[in-house]
């Protein structure tokens, strides 16, 4: 599986489905959210070419049926040109999302774990801060999702202890926001040695996880 790639899990211990989305070698996914089975919003690490589409870190891209759109530029979300996005759902009206470091964002200072929403309306606010889930202070978070119930799915760069539960590296970790409470939702180390060393970039439900 290539950096540029998603792949779908079904069950706790299969993978279904690799996704190749069309992108250039040289285009690394930072995020993405999964609107149905035929459309998804995604990020990129870096500035990258995508047919007529020049993306910048923190621009919001529609991939729609391989077809590639700009979404939400990076400068409408008042990030800077070293500020990208490494996790990203929608919350009803809401596009949630966390950068991947430490910034100001419209006048609002946040850490690479925060959680802002925005709407065209109303702009940027802090939607969840890292503080609610346990998450210290020097962990990035790569990947988040919200579920139905309420609960989050979060991914996070490298090993850590968040909420007072150890995860490795490539865990996934349930989160409750309404009382902190944190559990391990899926370890990819328990798919084979070959996914021990595998960190997440994104991850999103849609009937099927994919990551």
């Amino acid at each position: 599986i290539e950096d540029h790639m998603t792949a779908t899990f079904h069950g706790s211990n299969t993978v279904a489905t690799i996704n190749d989305l069309g992108l250039p070698p040289a285009a690394d996914l930072s995020a993405l959210h999964l609107i149905d089975a035929t459309t998804l919003l995604f990020t990129l690490k870096s500035a990258a070419q995508l047919g007529p589409v020049s993306a910048h870190a923190g621009d919001i891209l529609r991939w729609e049926d391989g077809i590639i759109t700009l979404e939400i530029p990076a400068t409408v979300l008042g990030l800077g040109p070293a500020t990208g996005i490494d996790a990203l759902f929608i919350n009803g009206d809401s596009l949630v999302f966390s950068v991947d470091i430490a910034s100001v964002v419209n006048g609002l200072a946040v850490t690479d774990s925060d959680l802002l929403s925005w709407t065209p309306a109303g702009g940027v606010a802090l939607w969840i801060g890292q503080d609610v889930c346990g998450i210290p202070h020097e962990n990035d978070l790569t990947g988040a999702h919200l579920l139905a119930d309420g609960d989050l799915l979060l991914a996070f760069a490298s090993a850590s202890q968040v909420g007072g539960t150890t995860l490795r590296k490539g865990d996934i970790a349930r989160c409750d926001p309404s009382d902190g409470s944190v559990v391990t939702h899926r370890r990819f180390s328990d798919l084979g040695p070959q996914w021990a060393a595998i960190a997440i970039d994104a991850v999103s439900q849609f009937v099927l996880e994919q990551i």
